[in-house]
């Protein structure tokens, strides 16, 4: 069996754009007939990567002598989610030294949730193109 591979964005700009503008709309269609959910779960995306983002923040804000709040569940948070993407890297076949980055991951899914967020419905562009309530548009 052969593997292919295809590569969607050449830089994390191109990246940033391309996810935020899905982001925020993708997860409103996800909850078509639930309204309320609808109006507050595409604000809500970002908390998930803040989750994985505070137990290595306190651990670093330890480790530069401010005293944190629990720094023994931040660590074991912290391993449990190193584990985690371990564990989830070797089975997508990348390389596994990206587990040790995925603090680093969480804070740039954390930037694309606050621009799709800020974005919300009114306006996205890519590649030139503004689409927002109506069809695209260039300029």
């Amino acid at each position: 069996l052969e593997q292919m591979a295809t590569r969607m964005y050449t830089d994390w700009g191109h990246l940033r754009e391309g996810f935020s503008k899905n982001l925020f709309l993708g997860s409103r269609r996800a909850l078509i007939g639930h309204p309320g959910q609808q109006a507050i779960v595409p604000y809500l995306v970002g908390i998930t990567f803040l989750a994985w983002m505070a137990p290595p923040a306190a651990l670093l804000l330890q480790a530069l002598g401010v005293d944190v709040w629990a720094p023994g569940p931040a660590l074991a948070a912290t391993l449990l989610s190193f584990l985690f993407w371990l564990f989830f890297d070797l089975g997508v076949g990348v390389p596994i030294y990206y587990a040790f980055a995925y603090p680093l991951g969480a804070l740039g899914a954390l930037d694309i949730a606050l621009l799709s967020a800020f974005r919300g419905q009114r306006r996205v562009e890519w590649k030139g193109r503004r689409y927002g309530t109506g069809g695209p548009t260039t300029g």
